[in-house]
């Protein structure tokens, strides 16, 4: 029992640092290094004509993406082993940094332009709700196939205890297999429903931008326009492998603790 729970502590704590690294990096990196360096490169006339500004800019949406990937896929984890309810401090830990980021974003590139506008915090929010609703459908989409995932197991142990069988280990084929996708592993149904959420997030940002702006001028405009398109698809397909790359390096520390107590 002492070591089951030894065993749950270090796994726990493992959960913990590696967020609080995650969204310690992904607000400095965002918010007070690429960010900044975005917006002056934008007001300097001297980057006017150089790809400078559209480079930045990719590695702030990359950044975005592998980050937003990382959080999601270690507080589906926490799910997954301890219940949402045991994970309310992986979600206040995540919420409380993308607020940090926004802000402090809104703050530095005030600095930067030297313009302080306090209407923007309107849209300072507005992101930041706008996080909360895909945080929410991750914990929805999780809790749904992890509690159907429980209740195929619990009739599987009790069918196997009434049969006098021993109890197999669900998921242990299925992790060492490194199979791309297991219709029956809740991790990976988990990680696919998050990576559509995020694909689709930025999909309707995009187009509710080009509705805005208007239809394209050019056959250029048309070509760019297409390849946005695809790289917003593209988001699916980066934040599902992140998510199996943090599932299974993950699941190979916890077996690795395990055979240490033994």
């Amino acid at each position: 029992m002492n070591d089951q729970l030894l065993l749950e502590s270090k796994e726990r704590k493992r959960l913990w640092r590696t967020l609080l690294l995650s969204v310690a990096a992904w607000v400095f990196l965002y918010s007070f290094v690429l960010a900044p360096l975005y917006t002056y490169t934008l007001s300097n006339v001297l980057f006017d004509a150089t790809p400078v500004p559209n480079i930045i800019h990719l590695f702030l949406n990359v950044l975005d993406v592998l980050s937003y990937s990382v959080c999601f896929s270690l507080i589906i984890y926490s799910i997954f082993k301890y219940s949402l309810r045991r994970t309310w401090g992986l979600l206040g830990i995540y919420c409380a940094s993308i607020l940090a980021k926004y802000l402090a974003n809104f703050l530095i590139t005030s600095l930067v332009d030297r313009i302080f506008d306090f209407s923007d915090i309107f849209y300072v929010l507005l992101y930041f709700v706008f996080d909360l609703i895909m945080l929410s459908l991750v914990c929805i989409f999780s809790c749904i196939f992890i509690g159907r995932f429980n209740e195929r197991k619990k009739m599987i142990e009790k069918s196997s205890r009434a049969l006098g069988q021993p109890i197999p280990d669900l998921l242990l084929d299925q992790f060492s297999g490194k199979k791309i996708f297991v219709r029956e592993n809740p991790l990976h149904r988990c990680a696919l429903s998050t990576a559509v959420v995020l694909s689709l997030t930025k999909l309707i940002s995009r187009l509710l931008s080009d509705l805005y702006v208007g239809a394209p001028t050019s056959i250029a405009d048309l070509c760019w326009m297409i390849a946005y398109y695809l790289s917003d698809i593209l988001i699916a397909v980066i934040a599902y492998a992140v998510a199996l790359f943090v599932f299974n390096h993950l699941n190979s520390k916890n077996l690795k603790d395990k055979k240490e107590l033994l």
